[in-house]
Formats: structure tokens, C-alpha cells, sequence
């Protein structure tokens, strides 16, 4: 899928979950931490909710008509490209991207409801890494969205406990009890504490934008009710 369309159909997921109130829900726990890194931010409807917050964001996103999206939506909202948020078109799986984050001065790392944008000519590279990294084929090749996004929020939460800042993450599933437990291992794993949780249930999960992987099963189109579900660590 080209960035445009990947965009495009996105956006229709991301309106659906700010009409019912996802992000600003989500957004209101985040209170005490003014400067914010956001990886993946989409088309900026999270971006903006954390914006109407009182939060300085520095969002990321490899999509550059994501960022272009997030762009004007946040400039016709009123806000100001430097003055309130910066964007940054990357890849955080990108070592110079990484080094740039961590030059600055931030509270918080945030990755909510990540998805997998790919071009085809960076699929063998990401695929041979999720392998040096514990993957196996069998598993890439019949789910590699979920253990993408997986390994995504390893790396987020890497990055906050490298340089001492709070991380949150927002995730999907049919059952949020599941993921409240991921998000209790995680902690254990990473050697943050979890300091917050919530959920958000849809009627559903997709509007009919892009396939998105639940944790462990494979992407779909079919409509399913289910829950995002909010975590928040700290060193």
C-alpha cells in the first residue's frame, strides 16, 4: 500500500476512535507530563488530543502524508509548528532518529495503537531484524504486523528506561484483561513501574480503514468489538 492511501485509510480509524472520545480520554492521564514524544502519531487526531491537553509534543511518523496530514490539522486548530509541537518525518526504528530523541529535553514516550506502515523495499530489512531478535519465520510470515507493533513497544519502552522518562502505551485486543497482563509483564520485564491503567470499549475496533492486528492474531477486515487499552510506566 502506497503512503498516500495508507493515510487515507488510516484517517478514517483515527476520526472514528476521537469521535467516541478514545484519545481525549486517554489523553486527560497524562496531565503532570509536559513535553511528550509520540511515535507513530498517524494523521494527528491523538496529536491533537494531547495538544488540547496543554502538552508540548514532538510526534514522529515514517508516513511522510501521515505527517502531512498531522500538519494541517493541528496548524487549522490553531496551534503552532514549533511553538507547540514539532513533526518529525522517521523511521524510530532509525539509529540517527533515536540519537536526535534523546538529545531532548522530554517527560514522556508514548506509542498508542501502533500499526505496520511498511514500503516493500524495507520489508526484508525489518522481517531479518525481527528474526535477529527472537522471531521466528513461522511466526513473521503468518502474523508480522502483531509481532512488528510488539517489538515497536519493546523499543519505546527501552528508550524510556535508557533515559529515565515515563512511557505510555495503547493497545488493541477482544478482552482488555489480557492486555492489562501484558502490560503487568512488560513492567516486570523492562523494570518500570505501571502506574495507570484504563480502557476504552468499541462497538468497533476498525471503521473499515486499515487491517489492524490485535496482540497475537493476524490482521483483519472483519468488524469486532473490542478494547483499547492504556498503559503508564514509570522508572
Amino acid at each position: 500500500m502506497e503512503s498516500k492511501e495508507y493515510a487515507e485509510r488510516w484517517e478514517i480509524d483515527a476520526k472514528a476512535y476521537a469521535k467516541a472520545g478514545v484519545y481525549s480520554q486517554f489523553a486527560k492521564k497524562l496531565g503532570s507530563f509536559r513535553n511528550i514524544i509520540e511515535i507513530g502519531c498517524g494523521t494527528g487526531e491523538s496529536t491533537l488530543a494531547l495538544l488540547n491537553e496543554g502538552h508540548f509534543v514532538v510526534a514522529i511518523d515514517k508516513n511522510k502524508d501521515c505527517v502531512l496530514m498531522t500538519r494541517k490539522k493541528l496548524l487549522k486548530n490553531g496551534f503552532k509548528e514549533k511553538e507547540d509541537f514539532i513533526l518529525i518525518t522517521g523511521d524510530f526504528f532509525d539509529r540517527s532518529v533515536l540519537n536526535d530523541l534523546a538529545k531532548m529535553k522530554m517527560d514522556l514516550i508514548i506509542c498508542w495503537n501502533p500499526s505496520s506502515f511498511l514500503h516493500k523495499d524495507e520489508f526484508e530489512n525489518m522481517f531479518n531484524l525481527l528474526k535477529v531478535n527472537g522471531y521466528s519465520e513461522e511466526l513473521l510470515y503468518s502474523n508480522f504486523s502483531s509481532s512488528y507493533c510488539e517489538f515497536l513497544q519493546f523499543l519505546v519502552l527501552r528508550f524510556a528506561k535508557s533515559y529515565s522518562l515515563s512511557a505510555s502505551l495503547v493497545d488493541r485486543t477482544l478482552i482488555d484483561s489480557e492486555i492489562f497482563k501484558y502490560f503487568g509483564e512488560l513492567s516486570k520485564s523492562f523494570e518500570l513501574k505501571l502506574i495507570d491503567t484504563d480502557s476504552f470499549f468499541l462497538e468497533k475496533l476498525s471503521s473499515g480503514g486499515i487491517q489492524l492486528s490485535l496482540k497475537g492474531k493476524k490482521p483483519t477486515n472483519e468488524t469486532m468489538k473490542g478494547y483499547l487499552v492504556f498503559g503508564l510506566f514509570s522508572n
